[in-house]
């Protein structure tokens, strides 16, 4: 799955994902190791993009919509950071289900 996403700031952010596949009601952070693309030290701009391999996080989900939260935080990625700031919540259908 390909997330595209602006970010606005004056930091180099560090980006998490969680996903939900019960309509938001609650959602599971996305490993970190799973994720490739501009997830760490991103300055602010457009059209940044996240590549997420859903089967290899939940080989036994199928479900062909998801809801993604985008987080963005200052600091180390894996250790201490500071608060994030969460984006609106998006759908995203995926290209082949998860």
């Amino acid at each position: 799955m390909e997330v595209q996403y602006d970010l606005e700031g004056q930091n180099a952010y560090n980006l998490s994902l969680e996903v939900s596949f019960d309509a938001g009601d609650s959602y599971e952070p996305i490993p970190f190791n799973h994720l490739s693309g501009d997830v760490t030290s991103v300055s602010s701009g457009a059209n940044n993009l996240i590549v997420w391999d859903g089967k290899q996080t939940f080989p036994e989900t199928n479900s062909n919509i998801a809801k993604i939260k985008v987080i963005a935080t200052t600091g180390n990625p894996n250790h201490g950071h500071q608060p994030g700031r969460e984006s609106p919540t998006s759908t995203a259908t995926p290209i082949a289900p998860l």
